[in-house]
């Protein structure tokens, strides 16, 4: 029986665009992949600071390259296709630059938001159009990085979205594991709840440094999930005593400690917990309370609120 390489594409690798994107060294500081109901936008900045940027329209029955500007100034002009919608082309466009070879990228930006959703004569939002419309772009994007046949080394991925799991797998997991380096979930919108259950089990999670979900929906993390992460702007429903002692053991072991800070729903119970776990507070007011420790050539701070927790450091003079 013949074998199948673990990574290899079920589907047929899409053919690349014919306008070419050029960036030196292969290295692109930032892409964004904007959606909307009936466009897609590209955004492409090359670390030698050349910016291009694809606007994709939906029209009835075709979808066009309305037009590629490089540095602000236009090199392609309206290109129509009778593949509909808009998703293909962005991502025929998307692979004709990451299957090249050596591709770095800093920082892969995904927004794909509902708030764009078309309504009917009765000022209705029609949820099924859209999500019939994220679930075809997941697929597609989920093929596209299989075809790659390679983990792309990407350093920062940012994606705001609607707390949809598979909208993050169709990318997170072919990222290179320990290249990674920040992780940023957004649902701001609070369409759906934010799942995570796959997400915090991939290799590119747990070796990731920095973790941030500040913004949107408060996900509850169970701490183990996040406990290896150097840097930390979340926000949480509650946070529990067991989790506060954990999370200022981790800051003080740290050899350059990270500013860390953690939003929290619920904090009703949050002072008594510091006070029970940490003792009596070095400053504390009605709303504040702040503890501070020496840790090598560092002082370092836990700062608590109505809002939640805050870790800070800074180098001691000599």
């Amino acid at each position: 029986m013949e074998s199948t390489a673990p990574n290899a594409p079920t589907e047929e690798a899409p053919e690349p665009t014919p306008f070419v994107f050029e960036f030196k060294n292969n290295h692109i500081k930032l892409i964004e992949l904007h959606v909307y109901t009936d466009s897609m936008e590209i955004l492409l900045i090359g670390n030698d600071g050349n910016r291009y940027e694809v606007e994709i329209q939906e029209y009835p029955g075709e979808a066009c390259i309305e037009q590629i500007s490089l540095n602000r100034v236009l090199v392609q002009k309206k290109e129509c296709t009778s593949m509909y919608p808009s998703a293909p082309i962005a991502i025929v466009t998307l692979y004709s630059i990451l299957r090249q070879p050596g591709v770095k990228v800093d920082c892969f930006y995904y927004r794909i938001l509902n708030q764009y959703f078309v309504r009917d004569k009765n000022n209705k939002t029609e949820h099924a159009k859209w999500d019939e419309r994220s679930a075809s772009l997941t697929k597609m994007l989920k093929a596209m990085m299989r075809a790659l046949m390679k983990k792309l080394e990407v350093e920062v991925f940012k994606i705001v979205y609607n707390g949809k799991e598979e909208e993050v797998m169709c990318l997170l997991p072919y990222f290179e594991p320990g290249y990674l380096r920040r992780i940023c979930l957004f649902n701001p919108l609070y369409v759906s709840p934010t799942v995570i259950d796959n997400i915090i089990t991939t290799e590119q999670w747990k070796q990731a440094k920095e973790l941030n979900t500040m913004t949107g929906e408060p996900v509850a993390f169970p701490v183990e999930s996040h406990a290896h992460f150097e840097s930390l702007r979340i926000r949480i429903p509650e946070l529990k005593q067991i989790d506060v002692i954990l999370l200022v053991l981790k800051y003080l072991n740290q050899k350059t400690p990270k500013d860390n800070e953690i939003g929290v729903q619920n904090v009703s119970e949050l002072f008594d917990f510091m006070w029970g776990s940490m003792g009596i507070p070095h400053e504390n007011d009605p709303e504040t309370i702040r503890y501070t420790w020496k840790s090598g050539t560092y002082n370092l701070y836990a700062e608590v609120t109505k809002n939640g927790v805050r870790f800070t450091s800074e180098t001691r003079q000599a």
